[in-house]
């Protein structure tokens, strides 16, 4: 048995160095595989291991040839999950004693945003508190950009999206941070509502993005592929990378950031189960304590759940909770509520269901 190891062992270390490019046939100066090939080991069938580094290296050329041909072409997406995002300043508290952050920034949902003043021009109009428009508007958002806040009943926390495997998920992010760095802002202190100036302490990069670590980038199927550039390096060798959903500015490839009141649209397929992080990397440095836009609350996390999987809400009101319910389940389980899981409101929204379709 330790002799059949040995062999093998062998033939693999054999074949490795065959993949690898080395010589196979004996030179003057020799080599190991030459040295092997005239001294061999007791025991070992140099005709077996011969046609080892042959299989392998075929498979290695069969592998690199199909990935070439499929390098250009798209996923199958087993559905296509869509999500309006922004980026917005959002004063948040980090405890009960009332310290917070006057620079936060933060991810949020389009439809959980609202004016935080009133606004006034010749085309558009809004009241503090008005929702914005449910889709990204060139002319409202270039309006809206650093004019904007959570909704009352939301809290300040990181964004979390989701998706299953093999789907794929196409972010249309839209940066409504300040387009101006202002020198000095003016706070309401959240225990005593006394305005308090403050020197601003923000990055003095106004674009932004959504970076993702781990997901592929992808032109869904059917779309043009206007975010396809052709790179050419100092060899002449020629590549082909989706830039448009990178989220980044970096050397000779195409900026994917947004600026005050520009959109984005960023498209990731969901190869496997995970989770994995998203930040801005407009400025991934600068600010209070260097951190950059991340160290400001520019992060959160797409989570991709196995395929198949469905996504309900952990917490809600009373309101929604009965709206939900359909009766009561009877002894022994002590008369708890019966949920139709798939309940809608009125406007067709579902109640649980965190996914619209």
């Amino acid at each position: 048995m330790k002799s059949a190891v040995f062999r093998r062992g062998i033939c693999v270390f054999v074949a490795l160095l065959a993949a690898s490019g080395a010589v196979w046939r004996g030179s003057k100066t020799g080599s190991m595989l030459s040295t092997y090939r005239r001294s061999p080991a007791k025991g070992v069938d140099q005709s077996r291991c011969r046609r080892v580094p042959t299989v392998l290296l075929s498979a290695a050329l069969v592998t690199v040839a199909v990935d070439a041909r499929s390098a250009d072409v798209p996923p199958a997406c087993n559905r296509i999950i869509t999500a309006s995002v922004v980026a917005i300043e959002q004063l948040y508290t980090y405890n009960r004693f009332g310290a917070y952050n006057p620079a936060g920034m933060m991810y949020a949902l389009r439809r959980d945003v609202v004016a935080s003043q009133d606004i006034v021009s010749p085309s558009l109009s809004f009241k503090e508190g008005d929702a914005i428009p449910a889709r990204a508007d060139e002319k409202a958002d270039a309006l809206l950009a650093g004019k904007v806040r959570l909704r009352d009943d939301k809290r300040p926390r990181p964004l979390v999206l989701r998706a299953n495997e093999q789907d794929c998920l196409k972010v249309t992010f839209t940066n409504l941070l300040s387009p101006t760095l202002n020198g000095q802002e003016i706070h309401k202190d959240p225990e005593t509502r006394q305005s308090i100036p403050l020197d601003s302490e923000e990055p003095s990069t106004r674009h932004a993005s959504m970076h993702v670590n781990g997901l592929d980038y992808v032109v869904m199927p059917g779309e043009p592929k206007m975010s396809t550039q052709t790179l050419t390096d100092a060899t002449g060798t020629h590549m082909r990378a989706h830039l448009a959903a990178d989220g980044a500015n970096v050397g000779r490839n195409l900026s994917s950031l947004a600026a005050p009141g520009e959109t984005k649209v960023y498209q990731w397929y969901a190869k496997q189960e995970g989770g994995y992080l998203f930040h801005s990397m407009a400025a991934p440095a600068g600010g209070e304590g260097d951190g950059g836009q991340l160290g400001l609350g520019l992060f959160g996390a797409v989570n991709v759940q196995p395929k198949g999987a469905k996504w309900y809400r952990s917490q809600t009101d009373a309101v929604d909770l009965q709206r939900a319910t359909t009766g009561r389940n009877p002894a022994p389980f002590g008369g708890t509520p019966k949920i139709n899981y798939e309940a809608k409101r009125d406007d067709g929204t579902p109640l649980l269901n965190m996914l619209q379709a």
